[in-house]
């Protein structure tokens, strides 16, 4: 089980840098196609414990030229009990410093951000994929760690 620990950062965050890329089918369908592969997208991403669905901005998801796979209603801290309609695509994504490839998920549902900015990261990891590791947050040390078992990689 792959263990990694990172300082928090300024704020008492926990970020972690990872790089987001198509599922292993699309990469696949695209190169049967001709279609240039885009480069996998590194982004900052904060661990949040409220977001059940993780979340990647829009930009980030354009250049990766994925399409939506569905679309969801949710509620942020910003829409109060309207919720918003959001796309959701089909990701896959490594985390930055992890041996083994450091795959978190080869074909997670992630559903797109507007803007993040204001937080200063381009991801939030929400508990769909928090589900599936394990997390410690240490503030007196000013870091934090994630275990996981890697997810089995897809059928060739």
């Amino acid at each position: 089980m792959p263990l990694l620990t990172l300082p928090i950062d300024g704020e008492g965050r926990p970020v972690i840098g990872l790089y987001v890329s198509p599922v292993p089918d699309t990469l696949k369908s695209m190169r049967e196609e001709g279609v240039e592969v885009p480069e996998p997208q590194f982004v900052s991403a904060l661990v949040d414990t409220g977001c059940s669905r993780t979340k990647i901005t829009q930009s980030v998801l354009d250049a990766l030229m994925i399409w939506p796979v569905s679309r969801v209603l949710e509620y942020t801290p910003s829409t109060g009990t309207n919720p918003v309609e959001r796309d959701v695509y089909e990701v896959c994504l490594l985390a930055e410093r992890i041996p083994y490839g450091g795959c978190l998920a080869w074909d997670l549902q992630v559903s797109s951000a507007e803007d993040l900015s204001g937080l200063g990261v381009q991801a939030l990891i929400g508990r769909d994929l928090l589900d599936r590791m394990h997390l410690f947050y240490n503030g007196p040390k000013r870091e934090f760690s994630i275990a996981f078992d890697p997810p089995p990689a897809p059928d060739d």
